[in-house]
Parts: C-alpha cells; structure tokens; sequence
C-alpha cells in the first residue's frame, strides 16, 4: 500500500490486502535488518545444522541413559526383592521345619538357594556392568551436553549482531511502510497528549487507583488515537473461611450414646484491595461531537443466514417496543430502519438521532454488521463508548496482549527463528491493534473527518518533557520491591504509582513517583456457631486488616534514543565502574527510547545524576 488510501471495508480489506501486505513487509524489513547486521548467513546455516545433528544426539544419548538407569533400578528392585523372598522361606524353613513332609523343605531349601544365588548374580551384575554402563552412558550424555552448549555459545556469539538490533518500535516501522495511512508513534509524546488533552477534553478526570503500564498512540488521517493499558486497584469484599473439628454427642439406632467428630465452618467478608489491568482504544475525532452512546458485545459466535434471520426477528420485536416506549421524547431511540444493524450494533441509549444518522450511513452499517458477525479472528469481542469526540473501545483480545514486548523476544540461536517469531509478533501486533481500530474506522467519516486547525507549542512551552502516561509507564517498568512501602504487606507485590513533575532540566524530567500500597494486620475473629448436637463452638476465622501506605520516589527521565544493547551496556558497565554513579543510582529501565533512573533518596533530599554520564 504505497499512498495512503482510505480504508473502505475494514473487515474485508483486513484479510484481502493489510494480512498479506503486513507479512510482506516484515519479511522484507528483517531481511534489512540482516543484511545491516552483516551476519554470515552460511556460517548461521552450517552453526544450525550442526546444532541439529547435536541436539539429536544429545537426545539420543539422553534416551540412552534413561534405559541405562531404568535397567539398572529394574534389577535392584529384582535383587532386593529376591533376598526379601529368600529371608521369607528361611523363616518359614526354620519355624515349621518339624511339621513339615520332607519334599517340601527339600524344595523350601532349594529355593532359597536359588533366591540367595539369584540375588548375588544379580548383585555382581549390578556392580560390575550396570553401573559401569550407567555411568558411561551417563558421561556420553554430559559431553553431548557440553558440546551442545558449546555449539550454542558460538551460534550466540554468531548472531550478537543481528539480535542487538532489535528494538521496541520495529513492529510500528514495518506496519507504517505497509499501511501508510496507519501512522504509529515511537512514544506518546507530549505534543500528541497535549492536543487530545486541549482540544478534546482527554484526561480530564485523573483517577488515584488507577496506573498506567502501557502506551501506543498514533493517527489515521490527522485523526489521534491511543491504545493504554492501566492497572487499577479497587477495593473489593472477600470471603474468609475458618474451620474448627468438634467432638459431638450423638445416639445411634438403639438410643445408645457415642462421640462422634464433625467440623464446623464460618465465613467472614472484608474488604481486601485487587489489582486488575483493562487495555483500551481512544480514537478523537470531531464527526458527532454531541453524540454519546454505548453498546457492548451481542453476539456469542457466528450466526449463519438463517441463525441470524432468527436473532435479528427477535431482537426486533424489543427494539419496536423500546422505540414506541420513547417515541416524542426529544432523545429517544428511532430505529434505522435496518435490523441487522440496529439490533447487532444496539446502541439504544444514544443522545443525538441526527447526528447518528450523519456518522452511520448505509456503508457504515454494513461495515459494522460484517465485522459484528465475523467469523474470525475476533467476532463481536468489542464494546464501544462514545463521549462526544472521544470514541473509546474496549476488546477482549486485547485485554492479553502485550503491546510492548521485551525485543529480547526476538533474540534466538538463528537467524530463521529469528526471523519466524519477528514475523509473528509483527503479524499479530498489526492484526490486535487492526480490530482496536475496526470498530471506529468501519465509519467512514471518522476516517476522513480531521482537525487542521490546531496549533502546537514549541518545545519550551510546555511545563514537562514527558506527559504523565509515559511517566508512569517508565516507572511502572521499574522494579516494585524498589518502589513499595517497606511495611507493604507481604503478598501484595504491587503498587498504584502517580507521578508528579519535580521539575524539568532541559530534555529530562524530575518526577515524584508516589506509589500506593497497603499494609496488612492479620486479624482472627471467632464465629460462633451450632453443631449438630445443639453446642456452640467458637470457630476462628483468619483475615486481614488493610491500611494505606504510600512511598515517595524520585525518578529521572530522559529520552536517550539509542539503542536498547548499548543502553544496558554501557549503563551496567558504568554502574559497575563508577562508584558514585553506583550509589546514586538504585534502579533503572529502558523502554522504547526512554530511560528512567530511579535515583537513591530519603526523607533528607536525593542523589542527583547526570543521564549522560550514566549512558556515555
């Protein structure tokens, strides 16, 4: 896709054009990355059949050595389950030698000879030839290992070049070549938060208990969006059981009394803080910016033409009713007058008919009912939330993925797995961003509706180099036994983290990253209650008081831009090499450009640190 066309069918093109367009360009994009690697490919491919034929043997001799082992544990079993059968008979001989014909000891007495010789063959073979082929076997299997890690130390060696080449935006930059109109961002950057934020209300409410640990923005057409995963906690009950086992009275049939034990049971419901995270599509756009309306998943699965013939007559009969209900009231709901759309999309709760209308047109329609009713990849997994310009989307696939994965993902002992698990990461990062996306662009106009009026700031004029999203994916990276209140209770192992601007020093921001957590008091309460005999018992029940806590950090943030293998490197190698630098510093990350340093403090001030020093 070399200019940027507007999508008409995003269903439908997704699997006719972007799928193949995409896998196209992350072949072509990792064969760059190849060639710029300057990685001997023959030297890669003989490393990778030789590994092959090691790592067969390896298995081979491993195989080896299990039957090795297994044999001899087999006759060890046998050994001593002859000298226990022969023990046996002697027993036997001995306590009933009197009483007993004289054929039978005589066949008493040969087969506890035969058992007593048994074992000891059995024992001699044991010593002196399975134990000697256990560990031979045993030594064949610890060499092919060796030569095998061996081999493996040389492929890595061998692909050092390609594997530091990977980096987080690489997925972005293969989808923007092949989709043009798709324009993904390195970073959520504080021009792009600032004109969702002034010109589109974003963000206006900052919610305490909730953090954010991932970003992806980028437009269509001029037209913003913003894909962000947050963590939230909230506080929720929960149900504690105690248990207690009693002695009770009971008689049986005949009225005789005995004791008998039962256990008794109690719950307890407190308050308890939960984490969750929740992935969510922003998409700002100015068409139907007095329009809100919400619908949520319909459908289950696919329905097949008469199937959904059936559901559509149905729901039909609900939206009739719901339309009479409300008819003359200035917002009520009018149905389109199509039923498959007005029953499968279901926004019954819209606030402006005619701007409705404006945004979905009969193409619009049709787009949406295709992508609600798909077979795959994802059907109707998606709700949508419309508050005047902001449309969000929430989908279920995207609540598992990760948009931000480790490049060290793609690092491996060659370049055709390498080049495998690329493509695949590429291919389904596009397609879960894709249908983030599908439900918005499947109306037209917000495809072709864009802003051209605003004006950004310079540099300088805004307050902070990083808007507190990036902020707290930065910090949120960080290492949380660093970040929590020491007194936070044990197993809670996060923390909500909001950042606060310190100040800004030129590229690099000083931020406060207050993180949130609880501390727990273990409590019992006794629960009184009735055993089947008519007693009372006091069952204790354990629980947990929480109380919050809070934590002051100071973390810098700069934007280093470059890459992520000589970040680590030469941080670690510094902060191994620099004793001051090493106390200033307690943690760090990288991340998609930026580095975050946290830096050592107390109630008495901080450690300040220069970045560069700390990457040069």
């Amino acid at each position: 896709m070399s200019e940027k066309e507007l999508i008409s069918n995003p269903y439908r093109e997704y699997f006719s054009k972007f799928k193949g367009e995409v896998e196209e360009e992350s072949n072509k994009y990792f064969d760059e990355l190849v060639v710029k690697s300057g990685i001997n490919k023959e030297k890669d491919a003989t490393l990778k059949s030789e590994h092959d034929k090691l790592e067969e043997d390896l298995k081979n001799k491993t195989k080896t050595n299990n039957k090795a082992k297994n044999k001899k544990t087999l006759f060890i079993v046998l050994d001593v389950i002859a000298i226990i059968v022969a023990l046996i008979f002697v027993f036997l001989e001995i306590t009933g030698f009197a009483n007993r014909e004289t054929y039978l000891n005589i066949i008493f007495i040969i087969l506890i000879i035969l058992l007593t010789a048994g074992a000891i063959w059995g024992l001699v073979y044991i010593i002196r030839k399975l134990s000697k082929a256990v560990k031979s076997a045993s030594s064949a299997q610890s060499e092919a290992e060796k030569k095998l890690k061996d081999k493996e130390a040389e492929m890595i060696a061998n692909m050092h070049s390609l594997n530091s080449l990977f980096d987080y935006n690489m997925p972005n930059e293969v989808i923007t070549r092949a989709i043009p109109i798709l324009e993904l961002d390195k970073i959520f950057d504080i021009k792009r938060y600032s004109y969702l934020c002034d010109k589109y209300n974003f963000d206006k409410d900052r919610e305490e208990n909730k953090s954010i640990l991932a970003t992806q923005s980028g437009d269509i057409e001029g037209n913003p969006f913003l894909i962000y995963k947050e963590m939230e906690m909230d506080m929720r009950e929960h149900t504690y059981e105690g248990s207690l086992v009693v002695s009770v009275r009971k008689k049986d049939s005949k009225g005789n009394s005995y004791t008998s034990s039962e256990t008794l049971h109690a719950y307890l419901t407190k308050e308890r803080p939960e984490y969750f995270n929740n992935t969510r599509l922003v998409y700002a756009n100015e068409a139907g910016s007095n329009l809100n309306f919400s619908r949520t998943p319909q459908l289950s699965h696919h329905l097949e033409d008469k199937e959904l013939q059936k559901y559509v007559k149905s729901k039909k009969k609900e939206l009739d009713k719901l339309a009479k209900k409300e008819m003359g009231s200035s917002n009520g709901f009018t149905p389109l007058g199509n039923d498959e759309f007005d029953t499968l999309f279901h926004a019954v709760d819209r606030t402006n008919e005619v701007e409705f209308r404006m945004l979905f047109t009969p193409l619009a329609q049709k787009n949406m009912v295709d992508l609600i009713n798909s077979k795959e990849p994802y059907g109707d997994d998606f709700s949508f939330y419309k508050h005047g310009p902001l449309n969000y989307i929430v989908t279920n696939h995207s609540q598992n993925f990760n948009y931000s994965i480790n490049p060290s993902y793609f690092e491996t002992l060659d370049i055709e797995s390498s080049r495998q698990k690329f493509i695949y990461y590429v291919t389904e990062y596009f397609k879960n961003i894709y249908f983030d996306l599908a439900p918005v662009i499947s109306i037209p106009m917000m495809q072709e509706h864009k802003d051209i009026n605003y004006i950004y700031k310079s540099a300088d004029e805004y307050g902070s180099n990083f808007n507190r999203f990036e902020q707290e994916v930065v910090c949120n990276s960080l290492d949380y036994e660093n970040l929590l209140n020491p007194e936070t209770y044990k197993d809670l192992k996060y923390g909500i983290i909001k950042t606060s601007l310190i100040k800004k020093e030129g590229d690099s921001d000083l931020v406060n990253a207050k993180c949130y957590s609880f501390k727990g008091v273990e409590r019992t309460t006794y629960v009184p209650k009735t055993a089947s005999d008519g007693s009372i018992h006091n069952v204790p029940v354990h629980w947990v008081e929480y109380f919050p806590l809070e934590k002051d950090n100071v973390v810098k943030i700069k934007n280093v831009n470059k890459s992520r293998s000589n970040i680590n490197s030469n941080i670690n190698s510094n902060i191994n090499n620099n004793s001051q630098i090493k106390l200033d510093i307690k943690d760090y990350c990288y991340k998609k450009g930026l580095l975050g340093v946290l830096l050592n403090s107390d109630e008495k001030g901080y450690n300040d640190v220069n970045i560069e020093d700390v990457i040069k």
